[in-house]
């Protein structure tokens, strides 16, 4: 049983429609469907309280409450071993010494280069 209460319908070949076509091929033009008032919808993604798309797709496959949770565990622990990272005193991304860092405006990059967060300016406070 999942643990979610609710959830996205959600294709499992859906990767965003910055894309132009989705993981099995599809375009998303194709099956955008813009009839309604608000958004553009598509078949393979539809947010709770939301209208689903009037448009369909031979190769939409949604997505199981287990599939959700794979993903949900993934997210959980790439989360983790980030922080850990960090605590380590590591970059995330490559894992090598974060320090010295730098501090360029609010963003504050590791040794190596790659971005480790922003931070407060003193015009913030």
């Amino acid at each position: 049983m999942s643990r979610h209460v609710q959830y996205p319908d959600e294709c499992v070949h859906f990767n965003g429609i910055h894309h132009a076509r989705c993981r099995a091929g599809v375009g998303y033009r194709s099956v955008e469907d813009r009839a309604g008032p608000g958004m553009t919808r598509w078949p393979c993604l539809t947010l709770i309280g939301r209208e689903a798309a009037r448009t369909t797709c031979a190769k939409r496959r949604l997505k199981t409450p287990e599939d959700h949770d794979r993903e949900e565990d993934e997210i959980n622990a790439a989360v983790e071993a980030m922080f850990a990272a960090e605590m380590a005193g590591k970059c995330h991304v490559c894992g090598s010494p974060a320090e010295p860092s730098k501090l360029v405006g609010r963003c504050r990059y590791n040794a190596c280069g790659h971005r480790r967060g922003q931070e407060a300016s003193e015009e913030d406070e």
